[in-house]
């Protein structure tokens, strides 16, 4: 999307809240009722949101899954197509996963929310954490027909799944391939040795990529579709010793000033989402004084005075210009490809 498309629709969704919009002008706004006029009054219109262009794909994240092409297939089934760059950390976005890892529990992963992903890019924050699950029970696992090892691990009241790729389906630009082929070698050892699951539940340590994955009837699956997945790294036993250190290649200078970057965008993003925000409130608290001093002479609340009139015009007015002038600043600092991974709250 270019600079100049990104300006045209880029606050579109505020427009879309006013009563009429100007051909001529990127920003309009509705205008004031006049508080002296006797008589009824109706209120004015709202204009409908102004549509995006035409696409030939149905929605963005076809058009994502459209570059990528499947891994060749395997003895006995084929790899994964599904977004399996994001599930195997060969995404453009996957330098910015944070090597270091993060503690957390299945109660924690499993009350995040679920959060939309754009154009199957990978979800800032859950989906750029190596997460660690100490001592939790291992339940059972099967084979998929994209060649993952489907892992389904509890803590006694919530079930999450771990998934661990076959290397051979995994990509070379993978951040986290030596990860991936030390817990696949870690898990068919424990099988091979006869110390596979046996229908009891084992307790298991575990250190992967975050990953929200839709439904689709898992066997497992975390309420909110949570998932490791790739795991970078496994150990059995309760208390064993997780190398969760490996569960990335060696940190890269290039790829810290990825991560420091991209905290900065985000800081920058969380300011334009408060200047949208701040705007979308100051339109709605005009359309509620409009829709007020519309009603009947006698019905009328006494705040409506040409003087407030004026003054909640150039609130909107003001509230607007800014929200504007803080998405162009952002633009011209960052681009719009900035926006790929983030949302406003």
């Amino acid at each position: 999307m270019g600079r100049r498309t990104a300006r045209k629709i880029g606050f579109a969704v505020v427009l879309s809240l006013l009563p009429s919009c100007s051909s001529e002008k990127r920003v309009s706004r509705p205008e004031p009722a006049a508080a002296a006029t006797p008589g009824p009054q109706s209120a004015p219109p709202v204009a409908e949101a102004p549509q995006p262009p035409s696409s030939r794909w149905s929605d963005p994240s076809e058009r994502a899954q459209a570059r990528r092409q499947p891994f060749p297939a395997l003895p006995g089934g084929a790899c994964g197509v599904e977004l399996w760059d994001v599930k195997t950390a060969s995404d453009p976005f996957a330098r910015y996963i944070d090597p270091t890892p993060h503690p957390t529990t299945i109660a924690e992963l499993v009350s995040l929310p679920h959060l939309r992903r754009e154009a199957g890019a990978r979800i800032n924050g859950v989906e750029t954490t190596t997460w660690v699950l100490t001592n939790v029970s291992f339940l059972g696992a099967k084979l998929e027909s994209d060649q993952d090892y489907h892992v389904v691990v509890g803590d006694g009241r919530f079930t999450m799944i771990v998934e661990i790729p076959d290397p051979a389906c995994v990509g070379g630009s993978s951040v986290v391939a030596d990860g991936i082929g030390s817990a696949r070698h870690a898990f068919d050892t424990h099988f091979a040795e006869g110390s596979g699951w046996t229908g009891q539940a084992e307790t298991i340590s575990v250190a992967g990529v975050g990953f929200f994955d839709r439904a689709h009837n898992q066997t497992g699956a975390a309420f909110n579709q949570i998932e490791l997945h790739p795991v970078t790294a496994i150990c059995f036993g309760r208390d064993c010793k997780l190398d969760a250190g490996g569960t990335l290649q060696a940190q890269t200078e290039e790829q810290a000033r990825e991560r420091e970057r991209m905290a900065a965008v985000q800081a920058d993003v969380d300011a334009l989402c408060r200047s949208r925000n701040t705007a979308h409130r100051t339109i709605d608290r005009y359309r509620q004084f409009l829709a007020s001093c519309s009603e009947a002479r006698g019905l009328r609340p006494t705040g409506c005075t040409e003087e407030n009139a004026k003054s909640a015009d150039s609130q909107v007015q003001v509230a607007i210009t800014q929200a504007n002038n803080d998405e162009n600043a952002f633009l011209l600092k960052w681009g719009s490809e900035a926006f790929v991974g983030f949302s406003c709250q």
